[in-house]
């Protein structure tokens, strides 16, 4: 059995939720880099807009999201008909979505997680006990974590607020 290897890139895109056109140049980029997975963070689309996030090409396969559209999580997924999703998780506060798969026998899960920059003591607490749920799952993550372990490393901000200390 030859499984040809999943194509996952990291990308930044601003203004997702701005402009139709924006998603379908997204969609048009990963198509022409040939992107199997694709893990979004901080969309801030509404639930109404998940649709316009696919194509003939591509689907929304986990959106994890507020009612609001200030947070979302999302996976995006090529259309693979060998590609067997066996479950998927979408937490109510818009950070952690992932799918279970099977692939060539193995068992994986692609996870999306956005940790706000305010410090959230239940948040880190929240994913661990998510993660132990799928233990059993090769873990492939993509994340927006929002936290410097060293911070002396952030160069964006000059002064470490104590959200930062607590977050690290």
């Amino acid at each position: 059995l030859k499984v040809k290897p999943l194509r996952c890139q990291v990308v930044q895109i601003n203004g997702l939720n701005h402009d139709l056109h924006r998603r379908v140049s997204c969609l048009d980029f990963l198509r022409k880099h040939s992107v199997d997975i694709t893990f979004i963070q901080e969309s801030q689309a509404r639930s109404v807009d998940m649709q316009l996030f696919a194509n003939k090409f591509y689907y929304t396969a986990a959106s994890a999201s507020l009612k609001s559209k200030s947070k979302r999580s999302l996976i995006v997924l090529k259309h693979n008909p060998s590609l067997n999703i066996v479950g998927k998780y979408e937490s109510e506060d818009g950070r952690i979505s992932y799918v279970k798969t099977i692939i060539a026998g193995h068992k994986f899960v692609f996870i999306s997680i956005y940790a706000l920059s305010l410090y959230d003591p239940n948040f880190f607490s929240k994913f661990i006990s998510v993660l132990t749920q799928i233990h059993d799952y090769s873990f492939i993550i993509g994340a927006n974590m929002n936290a410097f372990i060293n911070l002396t490393l952030d160069k964006s901000a000059h002064i470490s607020t104590s959200t930062q200390i607590r977050s690290s």
